[in-house]
């Protein structure tokens, strides 16, 4: 028979409970009874930390998707990563996680006649740590054109993740346009 793998919970002499994976594997002794033998690993401490990271991974999910800036997660190659993209982003640009996940965030909003600048300009900020802000169009699946100001953020170390973070100024760009006009007419 083949050993059976288990997670149960198992109580110590104090009454404290512990969490155990053990395997249990059938053997016949030497007088050909029948047997079983368990080995097993506590993993209390490791079940504890995994549910504090996923406590910790849910809060600044909720963080990432009520913020009303567009974030990116990429890899060092501009790809976006398996963490995707928050809320904001999706609404402007109409790409979900799967349809986003391992293209590069260029080819999903650059113009195809800026693809090359907003490219450059982020492996630039990649290379030399520097987070500096652009402003650039954005398109999004639908067509619609925005102005987008953004920049990069490295997430830990080593600098493998980053964080595209950019905000729609679009609205603010046409008001200063139309005030430069308007001065251009008072003069």
């Amino acid at each position: 028979l083949r050993p059976v793998e288990v997670r149960s919970r198992w109580s110590t002499r104090d009454g404290a409970t512990r969490t155990i994976d053990a395997s249990v594997a059938h053997i016949i002794d030497g007088q050909g009874l029948n047997r079983r033998i368990v080995a097993g690993l506590d993993i209390t401490d490791l079940v504890e930390q995994g549910k504090e990271l996923e406590s910790q991974r849910d809060f600044l999910t909720v963080v990432a998707r009520a913020t009303p800036s567009l974030l990116i997660a990429v890899e060092r190659d501009g790809t976006v990563a398996p963490e995707g993209v928050n809320h904001a982003f999706r609404e402007l640009t109409g790409f979900t996680d799967e349809q986003a996940m391992g293209r590069a965030f260029w080819d999903l909003v650059a113009p195809p006649e800026l693809v090359d600048e907003v490219k450059q300009a982020f492996h630039e900020q990649v290379e030399t740590g520097a987070s500096i802000e652009h402003e650039t169009a954005w398109i999004g699946r639908s067509g619609t054109w925005r102005i987008v100001a953004w920049w990069l953020r490295q997430l830990g170390e080593p600098a493998d993740k980053f964080i595209v973070c950019g905000m729609d100024i679009t609205e603010r760009k046409a008001q200063e346009a139309e005030l430069r006009a308007s001065r251009s007419r008072i003069v």
